[in-house]
Order: C-alpha cells, then sequence, then structure tokens
C-alpha cells in the first residue's frame, strides 16, 4: 500500500480522539524497529556494492570549502619522496644490486690509442729504418675492465644546486690489457726493404684496484625521472700495476728510453703505465656510461612516483607529475616534489552531490632520519577519499518502521574529509553526514553525525602505497526528523537515531571501504631489484605526514 491509501484510510478512520489517542500510541512506539531499504543491488566492476543512482557526468572536481583564503594559503600541495642521509641505502644497496645489468661487472673497451709522436734524432739515428718523421703510437689492447661494485665501493656526498658526489674506492677493481709500443720504420731502400724491420714491442698488464671521484648534477629529465644532466668531475686512479719487466728491456735496447714516450710527468714505467691506465679510464666514455647507467637506474628505482589507470577497487586514474629536484648539503638529502591528481571516468552518484573538499595548510618540511621518506599533504590524501567516495556512494538507505507509516531515511555524506588526528601510521578521519527524510512532502528536520574513520596508510606489498579504512564510528549525533501529517505526527531523534540506527550505518559505511585504496600505483619500487621498505619514523603536523622507510630485505607488507 502506497502512501497515499495510507494517508486516504487513516483519513476515513480516525476521529479526531482517535487520532490523538494514536498519536500518543505511535509516539510510543518511535523505537520499535527499522530495516533497510529494499532496493536492487548491483555488482559494480570492482569489489564493492552499491545502490546505482549514478549521474551521467564524470566526478567533478568538487567545492572547495573556505573560498576566501589568501593565494598564499592555496599553493600546490606536493607528495614528496627523499633520498636521506647521503644516499647511503642507494650506494651500499640498490647500487650493488644493478651495477652488473649496467655492465660494470664486464666491460669490454677494445682497443685504445692513448699516446703517440716522434723521437728525437738522437734516438732514430740508432736505427736504420726510422727517422725524425717517423710516428709512434702507444696502445692499449684488448682492454677488459671489472668493477665490481658491494656496499663500500661507492659512497655519495649530496651537495647544493643538484650536485651529488661520490668517493670510488674498489679492491677487487680489475683491469688487464696488452700494452704494445708500435713505431713502423719509414725509411726505404734495400735493407729497410728486406732487412729492416717495425719495432713492435708488446706486454700483458694486469692493473688492480682503484679509487677516485665520479662527481654529477642531477634533474628532471623532462619525463618525470631523476637522472644524471652532467658529469663533473670524472677521476679514477689505479692502485697495482704489473707486467712483464721485457717490456722495459726491449725498448732499452732499442734506446728508446722512458722519458722519450711519456716525457717527464712519471719517473719509472711502472709509474707511467699507471698514470696511462687512469687516464684512460678517466677519460672513458664506456666507463662513463656505466656508471650513469647504475646510478640512474638506483634513482629511478628510489624515487620515481608512477600514475596509472583504472587502478584498485575504486578505479581510479592516477597522474602523476614531477615538479621539483632538489638537493641540499646541508640535510644531506635530494628531495623530489610530485603533483599526483585522482580521476574516474565513471559517473558520479546524487548522494554524494553534497560532499566538498577542504584547503589545508601547506607542509612545512616534515622529515625524518630514515633511508628514505615519502611527505603526504593531508589535501592528497583527501582528495584521494573524495574522488573514491563519489564513485562508490557510500550511502545508506533505511526505512524506519512507524506503525502508522513507513519512513524513509538516507544519511549521505554532507561536508568534506578532515584528518584530526595522527597516531603512528593511523589517521582519525572525520566526514560529516546527514539523514534526512526522503518522503519530503510530510517530513521535516535532519540528523546530522559525524562519522569517524580509522585508517592505516601503509606501503603496499611490492611497491606503492595504501590507505586502509580499520573502523568506522558515529560520534556527534544530533537534530531530529519529524513527520507530521496534521492529525498525526511522529518524531525520531539523537537518541532514537543512536540506539536503533548507527550500528548499520556504521557497517554499511565499512561495506564501501572495505577493500584498501590505493595513494600511489608505485613508489620506491625497490621490489624490481628484491629489495623492499619498512616503516621506519613517522612525523605529521595539521598539514602533512611524513613516513619513513628503510631498505629490507624481505617485504614486511606482503601477508
Amino acid at each position: 500500500m502506497n502512501r497515499l491509501n495510507h494517508l486516504l484510510l487513516a483519513g476515513a478512520l480516525l476521529t479526531s480522539q482517535g487520532v490523538m489517542a494514536a498519536t500518543k500510541t505511535l509516539n510510543a512506539e518511535l523505537n520499535s524497529s527499522f530495516k533497510p531499504v529494499n532496493t536492487e543491488v548491483t555488482t559494480a566492476s570492482s569489489s564493492y556494492e552499491f545502490t546505482k543512482k549514478l549521474k551521467a557526468e564524470p566526478i567533478d572536481p568538487g567545492i572547495i570549502t573556505n573560498p576566501g583564503l589568501p593565494g598564499w594559503f592555496k599553493q600546490q600541495h606536493y607528495v614528496e619522496a627523499r633520498i636521506n642521509n647521503d644516499a647511503e641505502a642507494v650506494t651500499e644497496d640498490i647500487v650493488p644490486l644493478v651495477a652488473d645489468s649496467a655492465g660494470l661487472d664486464d666491460l669490454d673497451l677494445g682497443d685504445i690509442e692513448v699516446l703517440s709522436g716522434t723521437l728525437p734524432s738522437g734516438v732514430t739515428i740508432l736505427l736504420a729504418c726510422h727517422n725524425t718523421s717517423a710516428r709512434w703510437e702507444l696502445n692499449l689492447n684488448d682492454i677488459e675492465v671489472s668493477l665490481p661494485v658491494d656496499a663500500n665501493t661507492i659512497a655519495a656526498s649530496i651537495r647544493n644546486n643538484g650536485r651529488i658526489n661520490t668517493d670510488i674506492d674498489e679492491n677487487s677493481f680489475d683491469l688487464e690489457f696488452q700494452l704494445q709500443f708500435d713505431y713502423p720504420k719509414n725509411v726505404g731502400g734495400i735493407y729497410c726493404s728486406w732487412g729492416g724491420h717495425d719495432i713492435d714491442i708488446r706486454v700483458n698488464v694486469n692493473v688492480s684496484g682503484v679509487e677516485g671521484e665520479f662527481d654529477v648534477t642531477v634533474e628532471d629529465d623532462g619525463s618525470s625521472r631523476v637522472q644524471i644532466a652532467a658529469i663533473e668531475k670524472m677521476e679514477l686512479e689505479v692502485d697495482n700495476v704489473s707486467f712483464d719487466s721485457s717490456f722495459l728491456t726491449t725498448l732499452t735496447n732499442a734506446g728508446i728510453s722512458v722519458a722519450n714516450i711519456f716525457g717527464v710527468g712519471c719517473s719509472n714505467l711502472t709509474d707511467c703505465v699507471n698514470m696511462v691506465a687512469s687516464d684512460m679510464l678517466s677519460d672513458n666514455e664506456q666507463v662513463e656510461d656505466a656508471l650513469i647507467d647504475a646510478i640512474n637506474q638506483a634513482l629511478d628505482i628510489s624515487l620515481t612516483i608512477d600514475g596509472g589507470t583504472n587502478i584498485g577497487a575504486a578505479s581510479l586514474d592516477y597522474s602523476v607529475s614531477l615538479e621539483e629536484v632538489e638537493t641540499s648539503n646541508s640535510l644531506n638529502r635530494l628531495n623530489t616534489k610530485w603533483l599526483v591528481d585522482f580521476d574516474s571516468d565513471n559517473p558520479s552518484t546524487d548522494c554524494t552531490d553534497n560532499l566538498t573538499k577542504k584547503w589545508f595548510f601547506p607542509n612545512n618540511n616534515l622529515s625524518t632520519d630514515d633511508d628514505f621518506d615519502v611527505v603526504f599533504p593531508f589535501k592528497v590524501i583527501t582528495d584521494l577519499l573524495y574522488t573514491v567516495t563519489r564513485q562508490l556512494e557510500p550511502c545508506v538507505g533505511l526505512i524506519w518502521d512507524l506503525g502508522f507509516i513507513e519512513g524513509d531515511l538516507e544519511v549521505k555524506p554532507d561536508g568534506s574529509f578532515d584528518i584530526d588526528s595522527v597516531s603512528g601510521n593511523e589517521l582519525m578521519i572525520s566526514l560529516p553526514i546527514t539523514a534526512e527524510a526522503t518522503d519530503f512532502a510530510f517530513a521535516t528536520g535532519t540528523i546530522g553525525a559525524v562519522a569517524e574513520l580509522t585508517a592505516e596508510i601503509s606501503p603496499a606489498c611490492g611497491a606503492g602505497f595504501e590507505i586502509e579504512v580499520t573502523n568506522i564510528e558515529l560520534a556527534d549525533i544530533s537534530g531530529s526528523i519529524l513527520w507530521d501529517l496534521g492529525f498525526w505526527s511522529a518524531e525520531i531523534d539523537a537518541a532514537d537515531f543512536l540506539a536503533d540506527m548507527a550500528a548499520d550505518v556504521e557497517d554499511d559505511l565499512m561495506d564501501s571501504f572495505s577493500d584498501p585504496i590505493v595513494l600511489l600505483p608505485e613508489s620506491f619500487g625497490l621490489n624490481n631489484v628484491d629489495q623492499f621498505v619498512s616503516i621506519g619514523q613517522i612525523d605529521s603536523n595539521s598539514s602533512a605526514i611524513v613516513i619513513g622507510l628503510n631498505v629490507m630485505d624481505t617485504d614486511p607488507n606482503c601477508n
């Protein structure tokens, strides 16, 4: 029987005295029972279930509360990802794992001419088939380099203006090549054509140990990646050089001295070969490229935040953009600032039309002492919750059995998400909600409450971050709803709502947030090299939370 038939039947049967008596009886029965609205529930593409009341347009950007704020207050809120402590975790844990793929363990440099020149007449006068125009070359042939990187090989020092200085010290470094002095004859005649000879002296050289500096500047490479922009200094010096003494003996027998080849920059052949090998390494593009590749891979793994589409139970699209790269000598850290936006192609829902977004104060440089840390502005978190809520319709429909009629109620968001407090990685999030009657013709008033969400923010299994709502309780319930037909009235108040409805509303809201919400699809993706992160220090203020992260060999976030 619909409401109109109820009213007609009531008007025909009740006298004024009966109405008064019925009013007493019905008012006494207000708390008798209620039941959920019987509506058709549709299963969405995600694991959420909700009543379909979809609007034919995408999620709108949301009304911002406090619109009269000054411009400085409305500046961008960035997610910040940082490498701390002079990048110790990167150089000790990450670079060694990517060094092999960068080629540092096995570099084949081929053949390189390192010096060339002519010999003075005092030497050539003793050589029948060479004159002062004859040119010699000093070649390093079949050069093979192995720079096995371990936790102690590279030490970084982060400086200002994007500069990172690194010291290299590796005892296991190995360099092998053939040292060749090639001095072709250039004099004609019968003797030189038939009996004279070229001078070609060769010896195998082994080098072990290397130390030096590799200093670079980093910047956004234009595709939201922190990469090396320039090499400021590359200077490598080998430690121990060994080769057979026959090389020097043969040179001496030909009347050629070390000074004739190397000049006066070194005093003996061993030191001279050391110098040549060091200069070759310092100027070699393949060695440079391998070091660049290893460091770039490590930076990419440690800092990059990636977006994505149709992610998570809420089917969200994540748009990310690297906006700033900062380095600090005094703070010993590399900081990146990212714009992170959330959207969905799914339509928004009618019942969340009163949901709004909220402004917060900008972050004021929260940080930790852990290997890495990531700063999440409260505005980014609440904007994410706004977008999820607009899509998933966490609204509760109820029918209140008034005895004489059934009162239809809808509980829905009515305001903006706010973060009230932080304890460790646990957030206390509040959302104003309103219960109102949907039979507006004869019902007035609303019941207001605050849904208090307990949520945990943590690294996701593998990579990324997520928020999981673990509990929802209603608080600050107030107001009342009155049904008044003129000849009959009934009212429910905050006490009635708390006693008979609050628990069911809490359960239904929890169902809407039953799955973890993806906060960042990819960040600190160390799983690419079988490394993971665990939560370290946590700090917060009135506008953001910073979560410290430390490198682990196993993933503590996978259960």
